[in-house]
Parts: C-alpha cells; sequence; structure tokens
C-alpha cells in the first residue's frame, strides 16, 4: 500500500541565481483569483516541463505572495516539479529538454535556480488570508505528507506533528463537495489502511479511482481494501486492471510486481489455480528474485501438495537473505500451516552443510529448527538445535549478540 515516494539525494548545487520570493511587504491584503490567462500560461508552461520559468511566472504576476491561486500554484510546482530540494523546504528548479524526464534528472548535479521561501508559510499566510480556501488547506497537508516520506527525519516544519496535523486537514474539509483532489484522498486512505481499517479505506480510494481513472495506485489500493474485507470477486479485476494502468505509465516494477501478486491471490481464491500460477509467472520475468513471489509460490505448491517444489522455494527464499530470521520463519509457517512442521525442520537441516562458511546463517538455521521441534514437543531436539545455533552464532566474524540472547531466552522458557 506505499505511495510512490520521490528519493532525495543531496548534490552538489550549481547556484545560477536565487529567487527571492514573496518576502517584502505586509501580507495583510490580497485577492484570491488569478489573472485566466497568466493561470492558463504557467499551467502551459508546466506541462511542457519549464518550471523554473513556470515559477518565475508566477513571481511575475504575485511578487508578495497575496494571491492565493498564485501561492496555490507554486507551492503545487514546488512539491512536485522540484529539481532539487534540501530537507524538503528548499527547491531548486530548471527547465527541462524534450527528451529529458523529470524522476532521472532529479537530484544528478546540474545547474538550477532555487526557490528559498518555505511553502508552509506561504500557505499558512495564505489561509490566514483566506479561510475558506480549502485548495490551500489540502496543499499544506499534501506538503506536509510529501515532505516525510522525501526527507524523513529532516524534515522540520514549523508543525510539530505534521502528520497528524495534515490528516486533520484532509478529514475537516472532505465534506466540502469538491475540496479535496485525487492525491486527497488516497493519502486520507493510506492512513486508514495503514492500521488496517479497510472498510474506512475503501470509499477514500474509490473517491481518488473517480477523480483519476488512470492512477494505478489508487485501483490497486482498492483492490486491496477488497481482498481484506474478503470482497474477492469485486477485487479481482480491480487487481487486473491495476496491472494494464502500471503498465501503461511505467510504473516502477515494484509496483507491476505487487499487482500481479494480489491477482494471483485472488485467482486462486476464484478457484483459477492456473490462473494463479500464470500470475506469479508474469511477476517473476520481471523480478526474478522477488521475495514475495517466491512465498506465494512456495505457498501455493505446498496447498497444492507440490511438496518437492516447495522445498526449492523454500531453498530459495532462505538464500535470498541467509542471515534474516524472517527467512526460515516463513519456512515453518508455510509448512505448519499444512501440518508439515516436520518436513519444514527437515528443510532446514537439509541447508546447513551448504552454508558452513556463513556461521550466522547457520545459526539461523539451528534456532529455527530448535523451535520446529519444540512445536514439535521434541525438547530433547530442540534443546540440542538451540545449543548448535549459540555455538554458530559464536563463531560467526561478526557475532550477533541479540541472535545469541534470542537462543538464551528459549532455554529460560
Amino acid at each position: 500500500m506505499n505511495r510512490k515516494r520521490v528519493r532525495l539525494v543531496i548534490v552538489g548545487f550549481g547556484f545560477v541565481g536565487f529567487l527571492l520570493s514573496n518576502n517584502g511587504g505586509s501580507k495583510l491584503m490580497g485577492s484570491t483569483l488569478g489573472d485566466t490567462k497568466v493561470m492558463d500560461g504557467i499551467k502551459k508552461l508546466v506541462a511542457q516541463k519549464k518550471y523554473l520559468s513556470a515559477i518565475k511566472a508566477i513571481h511575475a504576476a504575485d511578487p508578495k505572495g497575496l494571491n492565493s491561486d498564485y501561492v496555490l500554484e507554486e507551492c503545487q510546482v514546488a512539491r512536485e516539479y522540484y529539481e532539487e530540494c534540501i530537507n524538503f523546504q528548499i527547491f531548486g528548479f530548471r527547465d527541462l529538454g524534450p527528451n529529458e524526464n523529470l524522476d532521472e534528472v532529479r537530484g544528478t548535479p546540474g545547474t538550477y535556480e532555487m526557490l528559498v521561501d518555505e511553502p508552509e508559510k506561504l500557505l499558512k499566510a495564505g489561509i490566514a488570508r483566506d479561510p475558506r480556501n480549502a485548495a490551500l488547506k489540502q496543499e499544506l497537508a499534501l506538503y506536509y505528507l510529501d515532505g516525510l516520506n522525501v526527507a524523513g527525519s529532516s524534515f522540520d516544519p514549523q508543525e510539530k506533528d505534521p502528520h497528524g496535523a495534515a490528516i486533520k486537514i484532509l478529514a475537516d474539509i472532505r465534506a466540502q463537495p469538491g475540496a479535496l483532489s485525487a492525491d486527497g484522498w488516497k493519502e486520507l486512505g493510506i492512513n486508514y489502511t495503514s492500521t488496517q481499517d479497510y472498510a474506512d479505506g475503501l470509499p477514500c480510494f474509490r473517491a481518488a479511482t473517480r477523480l483519476d481513472p488512470t492512477s494505478g495506485d489508487d485501483v490497486y489500493n482498492e483492490a486491496v481494501c477488497l481482498f481484506n474485507l474478503e470482497r474477492d470477486k469485486k477485487a479481482l479485476p480491480l487487481a487486473e486492471k491495476s496491472v494494464e494502468l502500471y503498465g501503461a505509465g511505467h510504473a516502477d516494477l515494484n509496483s507491476i510486481v505487487d499487482a500481479w501478486g494480489l491477482c494471483a491471490e485472488l485467482r486462486r481464491s476464484s478457484g483459477d489455480k492456473q490462473g494463479s500460477y500464470n500470475a506469479l509467472r508474469a511477476a517473476f520475468k520481471l523480478r526474478p528474485d522477488d521475495y514475495w513471489s517466491t512465498r506465494r509460490l512456495m505457498d501455493f505448491h505446498l496447498k497444492d501438495g507440490l511438496e518437492g517444489q516447495a522445498r526449492k522455494d523454500a531453498a530459495r527464499i532462505f538464500a535470498m537473505q541467509p542471515t534474516n530470521p524472517r527467512m526460515p520463519q516463513d519456512i515453518l509457517d508455510l509448512f505448519g500451516a499444512v501440518g508439515k512442521t516436520s518436513d519444514a525442520v527437515d528443510v532446514l537441516a537439509g541447508l546447513v552443510p551448504l552454508y558452513q562458511d556463513q556461521q550466522e546463517a547457520v545459526g539461523n538455521l539451528e534456532f529455527h529448527m530448535g523451535d520446529g521441534y519444540a512445536q514439535l514437543d521434541k525438547s530433547k531436539e530442540a534443546h540440542q538445535a538451540w545449543l548448535a545455533a549459540k555455538a554458530a552464532f559464536l563463531k560467526a566474524s561478526n557475532p550477533n549478540q541479540e541472535a545469541v540472547n534470542a537462543v538464551e531466552s528459549r532455554f529460560q522458557n
């Protein structure tokens, strides 16, 4: 359910000059509507990827930042079309050539001009002048959320709880007809589903999809909500539609692979086993070593009684991250779900000889073998496996004390 994020890359700046906009004079008065021809011209510049020219046009039209329309446009351009930023508070722009892609040039060394004023200040001042302007409020909320996504802990706005403030803003204005854009609805939906509240997340993603039917993210997220609400028949066509939209929009591979994985789950629940395998094959063509696709494949093989194939899947999963405890735990869980815990222990034991040059990996295997034996009420074998795990962890080139402590806790229990 993750929203697509823009990576923050700090590089050397090639400063041409500074655009010190909106920093002069008091801001007690101002109009709310921008000149239609000027606004159309600014939007045309953005469509042409002339982002720096668009910012300059905004500043020329509204040098003191008193007009709500221009403030909104400036902050949207800063948030969505910057080429470089510092902590999501200072933004740099340039005009791109017809064959340049913003995602490819963003964060690379180059020459661009900096917009110094922080969007938060511009938006708060605009809201103070125009308190009924829902668009400004939504933009402030989206700025807070994008700042957290892009800059993380380096994002330091005036607002002490930017995430909480953003969600409150969106929730407060959602009842106003047309107040929220597709992005606003999507953010509300993500907030609900982050706490597994799929019932409240579903109408948010539906509203987002109505406003932007081309968004693969929103269609996929709607399908995820339906899947978790056990409404699989309605979820499947949406999941398949998200694959089409992601492909048409040239989305990152992770998004398409995730969508194929959801298709696999939903086809299987509808009784289409072959279709579920076909969906996973499509995912593997894009990312052959994808963890979730391999985990699903092992699950499907086990449920279909194909234990030999499942054992191969287990070996592949463990090889992805041999020192990660999640890998052998997945093997125990999925084999155990079909009553084959003993076979899971056998799989783990069979991997031990292959990792003798990686003692932390051996410890990881032995530790989970002990857990498997404990589930089978074989306390003697469990004790022996945990002792072997502790010895392996201590022999590792960089002993993992946390892992040793985990073994010790097994003896105490």
